[in-house]
């Protein structure tokens, strides 16, 4: 009875600079195959959108680009990724476009102007 994101379970070939995660937003009372990996639940449509805000930033393909190095995109490919709070209470704003949220999270983790512009040169910006 929750908000939930899938993820496919298969993206890409494992090269970071291409493969991008599309995430789709399941609504309450929902089921998915084990063609994706389910994340939440969450209590709103909000935390489940922010959810996807985050998946689309430069950030987190960076992070799940460290680990993923196949098609397969199982649950320990994204163990580098860092938690959020998804909620209205969380230090990003979550409101922004994904380019802002991204510069949030790089202030966030103190990434210094190299790594920015490291990350920024090889991850393309997913589709909107």
């Amino acid at each position: 009875n929750k908000w939930k994101v899938l993820l496919p379970e298969a993206i890409g070939s494992g090269d970071m600079t291409k493969d991008m995660c599309k995430p789709i937003l399941s609504e309450p009372n929902s089921i998915n195959t084990e063609t994706y990996i389910m994340n939440g639940p969450y209590e709103s449509e909000m935390e489940a959108n922010n959810v996807i805000k985050y998946i689309k930033t430069k950030f987190f393909h960076f992070m799940l680009g460290l680990k993923k190095v196949t098609q397969h995109t199982t649950s320990k490919v994204y163990q580098f990724i860092p938690l959020q709070d998804f909620t209205s209470n969380s230090d990003i704003n979550w409101s922004l476009p994904i380019e802002e949220i991204d510069n949030q999270l790089y202030k966030k983790y103190e990434l210094d102007e190299t790594e920015i512009i490291f990350i920024e040169s090889i991850i393309k910006p997913i589709e909107k």
